[in-house]
């Protein structure tokens, strides 16, 4: 994790970096210079850091297909009451030699994409929903 945490917090630093010279000092490149100084939120402090990934290829569908994994993990974890936080800074580190070194795969050849999880500090659970039934809910045709 903490590996994870320092090859994140340089990269997004560089990123930053390489960002301002193009298009300057606008909100979003300062957002990364702040990460780059502190690292990536959850990341280091949260139980767990969780990377999706899937082999690039033809057509372009790892995007879609790494959202649906994060969003059924979503579900299932606020289902079970654990925290989640997307870490959109993952889908960045595709190319980078350190981070896929760690994960053991081949820098370059997958889209990634990540997620934090643990339970919140107040350990509070979601409010009780009563859903209608699925007699009320759905008309077949």
């Amino acid at each position: 994790m903490e590996t994870a945490a320092d090859i994140l917090k340089k990269r997004m630093a560089k990123f930053a970096d390489e960002l301002e010279k193009k298009v300057g000092s606008i909100p979003f490149v300062e957002n990364l210079k702040r990460i780059g100084q502190q690292g990536v939120p959850g990341v280091g402090s949260a139980p767990y850091y969780v990377v999706v990934g899937e082999r690039k290829g033809i057509p372009p569908v790892a995007a879609q297909s790494l959202s649906y994994c994060l969003q059924n993990m979503w579900l299932k974890a606020t289902s079970l009451g654990i925290g989640l936080q997307l870490v959109s800074a993952t889908m960045q580190m595709d190319s980078d030699p350190d981070f896929c070194s760690l994960l053991g795969i081949p820098c370059g050849e997958y889209a990634l994409d990540g997620c934090v999880l643990g339970y919140p500090a107040d350990n509070c659970q979601p409010p009780s929903i009563e859903y209608p039934t699925l007699a009320k809910s759905v008309i077949w045709l």
